[in-house]
């Protein structure tokens, strides 16, 4: 049995366990979550490099750190994450623009964008 979390879910493919190594997403994991609580969230994968399972790392005793260049890591989850962020669409206009109407399509494409709207000066 399936359970849709949410309104969009049904449009989403569901996802090889695998891609949480190469998308980021388990990196992110831990750094969010497991890394500063003393702990790892570890993958383990088949001869056929199928995830087959995972496991907890550490005791707890304190943080995991690490020397690694984050930005790397955190670049592949940001593009992930771009890739299921809503497009942004042309918009073809029959009559001149007020301000009002350019500040309201501004509005919406920063809010499409996932940015706060900066205040308006």
């Amino acid at each position: 049995m399936t359970t849709e979390i949410g309104p969009t879910m049904s449009d989403e493919p569901i996802r090889p366990w695998e891609e949480l190594r190469s998308t980021g997403i388990l990196w992110l994991i831990n750094a969010a979550v497991f890394h500063p609580r003393g702990f790892a969230m570890a993958v383990a994968m088949g001869d056929d490099d199928k995830l087959i399972g995972w496991k907890l790392l550490g005791d707890g005793s304190e943080p995991w750190r690490f020397a690694d260049d984050v930005d790397v890591p955190f670049a592949d989850v940001e593009a992930f994450l771009d890739d299921h962020r809503p497009k942004p669409r042309l918009i073809h206009f029959d009559r001149e623009l007020t301000e009002a109407d350019a500040e309201a399509i501004k509005q919406r494409f920063l809010a499409a964008q996932h940015q706060p709207p900066k205040p308006a000066a």
